[in-house]
């Protein structure tokens, strides 16, 4: 009876505790700044979003306001680079992050920040002229006998003795300056409830007039539900352990005058609790790479076009892969242990029979 009931908490223990130790890994991973921010460095995510998804916007700016060809990938390339500095971009990515995962994570009663964005606005401002004469330079002179100067959308070639001033002058510059303005809002803020951007106090009308534009709550953006999520998930760890702990407890008691047998049953459970965590770990660090994820993404979800969504692929391994050397640490800790406690039963023996020494 006692080996049955010995074996009911061990398993008890090996269930609750693989599943606490899971969730107070992946919360250790995901919700710490730090190792965020190293796997965002390292995969060159702020260099990504300003060569690869910052040109679609100013693409699409440019395809609004009749100023597409087969050359406006270069050009919005090129104002993409001159618009946002990804040192700056880090910057304010970091401090979004000592700032939301402490708030979620509940390591902080409130959140309330903000960030001004009109930096990128000054600086696309600033920028936008010489983006499109730095273009403008780069084209080839038309053949003379063949390819024309096109008199609409961006021209793939200059005719000689056309300056790049003039080659300004004539696309709608102005019409997509102001495009890509409205796009870019002036500043973000985060409370409790939720984020919100906050654009340009005002914007010009067709007919020249200025009138106020309105906030935009992101309402997808929950950030209670998610600290509260969290919270349940920070109970959960907290009752798991307790519970395993117990149950290891309750072995001892079954064998309060045996305590060997009490020490064999713990070993067990330590060494079969080391072996899930151990083989995920292990598959994680064998199977799982970059390339196995975007196929795997292309052939459920299809990658998107124009985006090149590798270096978030490799933030997102990156995690998995810290997630999984915390794993296969703690699992090597239990087998040490196990390994350990059936070594001092083998060779202790409290009535002078160890079999570390003889007695003459």
């Amino acid at each position: 009876m006692k080996s049955f009931f010995s074996f009911l908490l061990i398993s008890i223990f090996s269930i609750l505790f693989s599943l606490s130790l899971f969730a107070y890994d992946l919360k250790l991973v995901f919700l710490n700044p730090e190792t965020i921010k190293e796997s965002l460095v390292k995969n060159n995510a702020y260099e990504s979003v300003v060569t690869s998804f910052l040109p679609t916007v100013v693409l699409q700016a440019l395809k609004n306001n009749g100023a597409d060809s087969e050359n406006a990938g270069t050009l919005a390339q090129k104002v993409s680079i001159k618009l946002v500095d990804p040192k700056s971009l880090q910057q304010d990515t970091e401090t979004i992050l000592d700032h939301l995962l402490p708030y979620l994570d509940g390591k902080t009663q409130t959140l309330a920040f903000s960030l001004d964005l009109t930096k990128y606005k000054k600086t696309l401002e600033n920028n936008f002229e010489t983006a499109f004469l730095d273009y403008f330079s780069s084209l080839p002179l038309c053949d003379p006998g063949g390819e024309k100067q096109e008199s609409e959308g961006l021209p793939s070639c200059r005719a000689e003795g056309t300056t790049l001033a003039q080659l300004y002058q004539q696309i709608p510059a102005q019409e997509i300056r102001e495009s890509l303005l409205d796009r870019f809002p002036a500043e973000v803020k985060i409370d409790n409830n939720k984020a919100t951007l906050v654009p340009s106090e005002t914007t010009k009308g067709e007919a020249g007039h200025v009138s106020p534009n309105p906030s935009q709550d992101l309402k997808s953006i929950k950030l209670n539900s998610i600290r509260d999520g969290l919270g349940k998930a920070n109970l959960f760890i907290l009752l798991g352990f307790s519970l395993s702990l117990l149950s290891l407890c309750l072995v001892a008691l079954l064998w309060l005058k045996n305590y060997r047998s009490s020490l064999r049953w713990i070993s067990r459970g330590l060494f079969t609790t080391a072996f899930v965590p151990l083989l995920i770990s292990l598959a994680i660090f064998l199977f799982l790479s970059k390339n196995f994820l975007l196929s795997t993404i292309d052939r459920f979800f299809g990658l998107p076009a124009g985006i090149d969504i590798g270096p978030l692929v490799g933030v997102v391994l990156y995690l998995l892969k810290s997630f999984s050397f915390l794993l296969l640490l703690e699992a090597i800790v239990m087998i040490v242990i196990s390994i350990g406690i059936t070594l001092f039963l083998k060779f202790y023996r409290p009535s002078g029979k160890s079999l570390l020494r003889k007695t003459p």
